[in-house]
């Protein structure tokens, strides 16, 4: 749940699909019918793991001013960027604000849907409209991000690495977004 101006913003269930709603206390309104993950906010849009039905769970954009949904990892027809592969409804999530930047975890696939890069944190820079991978603590599989927490200036977030002996182990990361 978050607030942008006299509303808060919360995802709804019916029973069978998610959505995404908003109250300012006394009336409460369905924005959006996208299936959601976890909400973020900057204070001026919300941000969060979206998926229309159509094209899996990749970030997206509501902006209040015009009742708009945006994607913002939209396919381009050979790769497209997918959050957290396999997630669905609230289970897709681990995504926070740091400046312009939204970080989240998702991947590359292909056009048929194969995996391309594994999982890793991005970074989405809403100044420059560009999505750029931070990390890749297991190189070409998956990294597995969780808990990805703001403090000042710097995101620190767990992810999974490999030990000497090739075991998969869970280990504290911090970036500062580049």
């Amino acid at each position: 749940m978050v607030a942008i101006g006299s509303y808060v913003y919360f995802i709804v269930y019916d029973g069978s699909d998610t959505g995404i709603a908003r109250s300012d206390g006394s009336t409460t309104s369905m924005i959006t019918n996208w299936r959601a993950g976890q909400l973020v906010t900057d204070g001026t849009l919300l941000y969060f793991a979206g998926d229309d039905g159509s094209n899996g769970y990749e970030l997206a954009v509501f902006d209040p001013s015009d009742s708009s949904v945006s994607l913002l990892t939209d396919h381009d027809g050979s790769e497209s960027f997918l959050v957290e592969q396999g997630c669905s409804g609230s289970a897709c999530g681990y995504i926070e604000i740091m400046g312009d930047l939204v970080l989240i975890n998702g991947g590359i696939t292909d056009s048929e849907g194969n995996d391309v890069s594994g999982n890793s944190l991005y970074a989405y820079d809403t100044s420059s409209s560009s999505l750029s991978r931070l990390t890749e603590t297991v190189i070409g599989s998956h990294d597995d991000v969780r808990d990805i927490n703001i403090i000042g200036s710097k995101a620190y977030f767990s992810a999974e690495t490999r030990d000497a002996s090739g075991s998969i182990q869970r280990s504290l990361w911090v970036t500062d977004g580049t």
